[in-house]
């Protein structure tokens, strides 16, 4: 027998760390994605990384065994709960494998949640100096000289903020296309083959009826960031002073022939996109999987499950499987 070297007995050896910071709470989670492993803590998410995966031939015993912060935000987030945690929860090999390549749905459904939070974190920081602006002038004297606030970099920072709802859409629809294949290239494939696959009176058609108009506008608003032209383009407005002496925050308005927006509040108008794409990712994942999730002879489905009974408040569903007609909980 080889005899082990004393690198070989450390690496093969168990070991524990603290992850992250008592300020981040409790360890809710664990998930495996792809190659990493993932630890979920009600506001952060961390991801364990071994030695070996830093120094797979074993050459320098001084690496160690890591972690590093992927997420500011954890199982306390709408955001992570109805993407990631969701996902976790119905993309399972053991129900869809005969269909789909359930690591690639979770791959994709992080790179959705990783978009949506950093929107998120963006958009706090954003509302922040808002605050702060105001706060600044609100019992300032408004004579010669008066100084409008401004935020630095304005422009840059929405269209940046745009085109993270733009990208969630696109790992949205990578999901899609994992079921029904790679013609779904953006909403308005998805809608034609809904019309085209789908009974008008079905509740899948109805949702995506409902959910294209709004994925449309966000895939507009990137293509009017990345594309201007004189008919399409995005107007973003940092602090004004009107005529009666009130100052408006920073807003942004679409210029677009099919969707066009109004100049709106910028934080309100970001608040529109994060909640939007949760919820829709959210219901789509669970159509998707209540329609073609199978397990054996049993019927199985998605259910929402019952406050009570959730172990995150956000990850609201869940499968079920038809016992002599009575719907149970499975997991």
């Amino acid at each position: 027998m080889k005899r082990k070297r004393p690198i070989d007995v450390l690496r093969d050896s168990a070991f524990s760390m603290e992850v992250g910071t008592p300020e981040e709470g409790s360890l809710e989670e664990f998930m495996k994605l792809e190659d990493r492993l993932l630890t979920i803590k009600k506001k952060a998410v961390y991801e364990f990384i071994l030695a070996d995966t830093i120094d797979p031939e074993r050459t320098n015993v001084a690496i160690p065994n890591s972690q590093q912060r992927v997420l500011d935000i954890g199982s306390e987030s709408p955001i992570l709960c109805r993407i990631l945690l969701t996902a976790d929860t119905l993309f399972k090999p053991v129900y869809l494998q005969h269909v789909i390549d359930c690591k690639a749905a979770m791959s994709a459904a992080f790179r959705a949640t990783l978009e949506l939070a950093a929107m998120s974190f963006d958009r706090d920081q954003l509302l922040s100096e808002i605050e702060e602006a105001l706060s600044g002038v609100r019992d300032e004297e408004m004579t010669t000289g008066f100084k409008i606030p401004v935020i630095p970099n304005l422009q840059a920072r929405s269209k940046a903020i745009l085109y993270r709802g733009h990208d969630a859409i696109k790992a949205m629809l990578d999901i899609v296309r994992l079921f029904y294949g790679p013609k779904i290239t953006h909403a308005d494939s998805l809608l034609k083959y809904a019309e085209k696959n789908i009974e008008p009176e079905d509740s899948f058609r109805q949702f995506i009826e409902k959910a294209v108009p709004v994925l449309r506008f966000i895939w507009n608003m990137r293509n009017a960031v990345a594309h201007p032209k004189p008919t399409t383009r995005i107007l973003v407005q940092n602090f004004s002073l009107r005529a009666d002496g009130t100052l408006d925050v920073p807003s942004i308005e679409i210029i677009h022939p099919d969707t066009p927006q109004t100049a709106v509040p910028a934080i309100d108008l970001i608040d529109s996109i994060i909640e939007s794409l949760q919820a829709i990712f959210e219901e789509l994942s669970v159509y998707l999987c209540d329609r073609h999730a199978k397990h054996g002879e049993f019927q199985i489905g998605v259910a929402e499950v019952p406050q009570h009974r959730r172990r995150h408040d956000h990850v609201r569903f869940s499968y079920v499987v038809n016992l002599g007609g009575q719907w149970q909980p499975l997991g």
